[in-house]
């Protein structure tokens, strides 16, 4: 099948693919609710904050460490990711206010994370585009 894909309304060169119209579909609008995302975090953020802002959306209340282990992330880039999305980055530059980390009153180790009413809007942006 061949598609005259449109990118901010030009045309590209034509194209061939085994995948149905349905599923190009799909996948543009996969790209319009990354974008979002990339709006939002400014440049070019690493996959890695987007998947761990999308699995704290998914899972209010969460814990770092479970997060972690369902990512599949190191400890340390887990951390990073988190505080990037906190209020301050691991350089101490600011970060985006997207979520909430609080300590676990059942054990001081351990951070629960949510998201902020900024990051509750960036979540209801996303997920109109999806």
């Amino acid at each position: 099948m061949t598609h005259l894909p449109l990118v901010n309304d030009v045309k590209v060169i034509p194209y061939q693919t085994s995948l149905s119209l349905m599923a190009l579909t799909e996948l543009g609008t996969l790209c319009l609710a990354v974008n979002q995302f990339k709006v939002a975090a400014g440049s070019n953020p690493p996959l890695q904050l987007l998947q761990v802002f999308c699995f704290v959306a998914a899972h209010p209340g969460c814990l770092q460490q479970d997060m972690q282990k369902v990512t599949g992330m190191s400890e340390s880039s887990c951390s990073r990711m988190v505080k990037w999305l906190g209020t301050t980055k691991a350089d101490g530059s600011p970060g985006l206010c997207l979520i909430k980390i609080d300590t676990n009153p059942k054990y001081w180790k351990q951070n629960v994370l949510t998201l902020t009413p900024k990051g509750e809007m960036l979540a209801d942006l996303i997920v109109q585009h999806l």
